[in-house]
């Protein structure tokens, strides 16, 4: 996209800005933003919201490695066991359960945030 806009200046004989001129409009933007959306959730995000949140930045002993060291309790969520056995089916619908109710709670302020599909791909 970068690429095609400066091609698109070029053609049409309007000044390219420098580097510097660029990178300083793009952070001032991304900073823009990002200050936009932190007020958002420091205005919506609850007590609760925030414990939640933490504690998905907690270590457990439930991601505990074969070398004794634990991740966070986010990382819980990030494979999905596949397996067709009983228990790991249990183990996903108990799962999806703890993810629903997470996103239901944080739901109203996923909502606020505005945020694009891409943007929550990202």
């Amino acid at each position: 996209m970068f690429d095609n806009l400066v091609a698109y200046l070029w053609e049409k004989r309007i000044e390219i800005p420098t580097y510097y001129q660029l990178k300083t409009l793009i952070q001032e933007a991304l900073e823009t933003v990002e200050k936009e959306l932190n007020d958002i959730l420091k205005r919506h995000l609850t007590p609760q919201d925030i414990l939640l949140l933490d504690n998905l930045f907690q270590k457990s002993p439930l991601t505990k490695t074969g070398f004794g060291v634990m991740k966070y309790e986010l990382t819980l969520f990030k494979k999905i066991p596949e397996s067709m056995e009983n228990q790991e089916i249990l183990k996903r619908v108990e799962m999806f359960i703890q993810i629903k109710a997470m996103y239901e709670q944080l739901f109203p302020v996923i909502k606020r945030l505005n945020l694009s599909h891409t943007t929550i791909r990202y």
